[in-house]
């Protein structure tokens, strides 16, 4: 027969948390008063250094952190280049995996609609700053997984009625 474990301790009450007084009262003819606002701003330099699994090859070790490298808008800046200059942060907090988006030429700015599966100039930058993203990122030992999009196809033109 197996052996039952006493159930554990009652956990301490909790202690009341420290007040502070109320403010004095406020002179009805002074002008309000107000904290200086700070903007934060915070780094990812501000969070210690994350240990890097092993490198388990292309499938990975399974402890990877993978960042989602994009948003729907990524494509209206050149984004190869701005995800380029954020790499090094990156590695720093201990991202391994890195989520490219669609990388294809099409229809759509966000390359969900891809036309030519082979033409890798997209809106999101140029072949030459794709490689050169991949490139860093193997540097950092940061994987590159790539959206491709095959089940989505779209044609090269727009007939008559407007239908792709």
């Amino acid at each position: 027969a197996a052996a039952t474990r006493a159930p554990p301790p009652p956990s301490p009450p909790l202690q009341p948390r420290m007040s502070m007084p109320p403010p004095p009262p406020a002179d009805a003819d002074a002008p309000p008063t107000r904290a200086p606002e700070v903007e934060a701003q915070p780094s990812v330099s501000d969070v210690w250094p994350v240990p890097r699994p092993p490198n388990a090859g292309a499938a990975g070790s399974g402890y990877e952190i993978l960042f989602q490298g994009f948003n729907w808008e990524s494509h209206k800046h050149n984004w190869y280049e701005t995800l380029a200059s954020q790499v090094a942060e990156l590695a720093a907090v201990g991202i391994t995996a890195v989520w490219l988006p669609p990388m294809t030429d099409s229809v759509s700015p966000q390359g969900y609609l891809p036309r030519d599966l082979y033409e890798l100039n997209s809106e999101y930058g140029s072949v030459q700053q794709l490689k050169d993203l991949i490139k860093l990122m193997k540097q950092h030992k940061i994987l590159a997984i790539a959206d491709i999009v095959i089940n989505h196809r779209c044609a090269s033109f727009q007939g008559p009625d407007g239908k792709w």
